[in-house]
């Protein structure tokens, strides 16, 4: 008997390693134009693109701005005379191919998925997310994948939630957990749509801005002891 039958995990900082899929992407990117990438560049452009996501998340800009904006505003910076919205198509030819994966995230998502219905539910961009997915290996594991793009709202809206619910078969808020590093997105958003929550926090961030997870994990492992008592 599982505590949980219904899961959404989360992509990107849960299951699939970002940080290493974006740091070869750029420098994979950068590299094909022989464009100078430097620590302090990679630095700046993140803060950029996080900063354009929070923005998307809040709802105060269209996902389009992000695609739009993130290397034009990196490249006026830098004084690199490029098109930053075709640099930005080039770098996400190449992301779509970072399939790396968070240490023991296949290992619990076999587990798992032998007991409970696998979902992912993540932001991003429908076709890359995707492309990821697959060549992770994981797919197998799971019934269906929920990418904001196709949503129409980004996690945690309340809309982006209802087009998960609705797309799942006999769905029960009660035998629903969400997993996922945001505390924000995947914490709150589930909060609000009523379901229960894990907060996977391998770093030990202290949590904040009252948001209280049902349950917090460091390890992916831990998961068995919380889904399958």
């Amino acid at each position: 008997m599982t505590r949980y039958e219904i899961i959404l995990f989360d992509a990107d900082g849960t299951l699939l390693d970002f940080v290493q899929t974006e740091k070869v992407a750029l420098q994979k990117t950068f590299a094909e134009h022989d464009f100078l990438l430097t620590p302090e560049i990679e630095e700046r452009y993140g803060i950029i693109n996080k900063q354009l996501w929070n923005d998307f998340e809040n709802g105060l800009i269209a996902k389009e701005e992000i695609t739009n904006q993130r290397f034009t505003r990196l490249f006026a910076e830098i004084d690199i005379d490029y098109d930053g919205r075709l640099f930005n198509d080039e770098y996400l030819n190449n992301l779509a191919c970072g399939y790396f994966t968070i240490p023991g995230a296949k290992e619990i998502c076999a587990v798992l998925s032998k007991h409970c219905r696998l979902y992912f539910a993540t932001n991003g961009i429908a076709s890359t997310q995707f492309q990821r997915i697959e060549g992770s290996g994981l797919a197998s594991y799971f019934q269906a994948t929920f990418v904001s793009e196709n949503a129409g709202e980004p996690k945690p809206s309340p809309v982006f939630f209802d087009y998960c619910f609705s797309q799942i078969p006999d769905f029960d808020r009660t035998k629903a957990l969400i997993i996922g590093d945001s505390l924000y997105s995947d914490i709150k958003g589930g909060q609000q749509a009523g379901i229960a929550t894990c907060w996977f926090n391998p770093t030990n961030l202290e949590a904040k801005n009252n948001i209280k997870p049902d349950y917090i994990i460091h390890d992916l492992t831990e998961l068995e002891n919380i889904i399958l008592p």
